[in-house]
């Protein structure tokens, strides 16, 4: 019997993340994070084998509960301004915290911490953020700060209790917002629904984070007492380039202002998006294109200096847009019904918006052709969606309609295209 050669050797190396329970997640799916944020870490590791457990990266309670004091842990803070004013009037706290000259953002490291920890860094949190707001006053301009909470504070039935404990003496509950973000079935317990509630009868305010997101649902607008909403960001950057999400932040935005809320519109992140957001009927803005994240050494200087250029009224190029897609959205509504029908076709023949803004337009601004033949052919289908309606001819309209759709679709995306190839000319005013 023959005996086998080996034909060589085979060698392998392995990189796997270790999480442990309950320090690194109550759940599975926290878990499973913690190990996954892990896994990350160990493959950005030099070694070639390595087993990396990134809660303990963190060192444990005895730094977290000293982290602001070390330097580890810190807040930047990002200004929000009204544009009715056009002023700061707010900034919002951001944590950030330094390990092995990293620095991470909060989905990177509180759910490292255990629920010990992790408490006792948020109450460090309003602590911090409360007490930087109180040093930089500005003489007759109250500036509110907004600081995120998490659902594990709204499910403490203590925490509003300890919240308001920590509110300085000096301090306007009305300039401090509170921001919460709906996750699962949070915000319909007693429990978070009573802290809201008392937070409010002190007269702090309330905000609902990331609205747009796949987290908050407009549900809450009725069901939750709040003061206020931010639109996501990611969703608002998108509506330069996608009319569905234009359309929906505009129905968003009607509707917070239909319930009386203020709203906060996150995702400024550059001149084009400022000048965009500042015609959508929002009342204030957030985002790079306003300032990044600053430390509190600047927040007195740039809230006393900070000043938005609004455009002149007859230059509100995306107010022109949002006024077509509303008016394509009574299309398919109002045509069918006489006296409102009446009410379209007289604004059909009024002076058009972005007639005005196309005929002020200096020639070096660029080719406005394509958007005037797309323009034109809007007008001349929503025109044949009233005769059709006049006629009775209702599967015809419904047909004009949605090519009127397309054509306005096409309209925001040549308009877009157009702006985005000048933004960077100097000479070319944008509003």
């Amino acid at each position: 019997m023959s005996k086998s050669k080996p034909l060589g050797t085979i060698s392998y190396t392995w990189t796997t993340g270790v999480a442990f329970f309950p320090a690194d997640g109550g759940e599975f799916k926290e878990i499973l994070r913690s190990a996954e944020q892990a896994l990350y870490s160990a493959k950005r590791s030099e070694t070639k084998c390595a087993s990396v457990n990134f809660y303990s990266e963190l060192g444990g309670f005895p730094k977290v509960n000293s982290a602001f004091r070390a330097g580890d842990a810190f807040l930047l803070y990002q200004p929000i301004i009204s544009l009715q004013t056009r002023e700061v009037v707010g900034f919002e706290a951001l944590t950030r915290w330094k390990i092995d000259h990293r620095t991470l953002t909060p989905p990177e490291f509180l759910q490292q911490l255990d629920k010990r920890e992790a408490r006792d860094f948020r109450r460090a949190v309003f602590k911090e953020a409360l007490a930087a707001q109180q040093r930089n006053r500005v003489d007759k301009k109250p500036l509110f700060m907004s600081i995120n909470t998490t659902p594990d504070d709204l499910a403490d039935p203590n925490f509003a209790t300890e919240l308001l404990s920590l509110l300085p003496s000096s301090s306007d509950p009305k300039d401090i917002v509170l921001e919460i973000l709906e996750t699962g079935e949070i915000l319909a317990s007693q429990i978070a629904y009573a802290n809201i509630a008392q937070m409010r009868a002190f007269g702090i305010r309330i905000a609902l984070d990331d609205v747009g997101s796949g987290y908050s649902s407009l549900l809450r607008f009725r069901e939750l007492p709040i003061d206020e909403i931010k639109i996501d960001k990611g969703f608002a950057r998108d509506i330069l380039h996608s009319p569905k999400n234009l359309a929906f932040f505009d129905t968003i935005v009607q509707l917070g202002n239909g319930v009386g809320v203020d709203i906060v519109a996150e995702g400024a992140e550059t001149p084009l998006h400022v000048e965009a957001l500042s015609q959508t009927g929002v009342g204030f803005l957030q985002g790079y294109g306003i300032s990044r994240p600053m430390p509190e050494n600047k927040i007195r200087d740039f809230a006393q200096n900070y000043r938005l250029d609004m455009a002149d009224s007859s230059q509100m190029w995306f107010g022109a847009l949002l006024d077509h897609l509303r008016l394509l959205g009574r299309l398919t509504q109002d045509v069918k019904i006489p006296h409102r029908r009446l009410n379209l076709v007289q604004e059909l023949t009024a002076r058009c918006s972005l007639d005005n803004w196309m005929n002020i337009q200096p020639e070096r601004f660029g080719n406005l052709t394509l958007i005037r033949e797309s323009h034109t052919a809007f007008h001349t289908l929503a025109h044949a969606v009233v005769e059709s309606a006049e006629a009775g001819s209702f599967l015809r309209l419904e047909k004009l309609a949605d090519m009127a759709r397309m054509q306005a679709s096409q309209m925001v995306e040549l308009m877009t295209i157009e702006l985005t190839k000048q933004k960077d000319d100097p000479e070319i005013v944008l509003s």
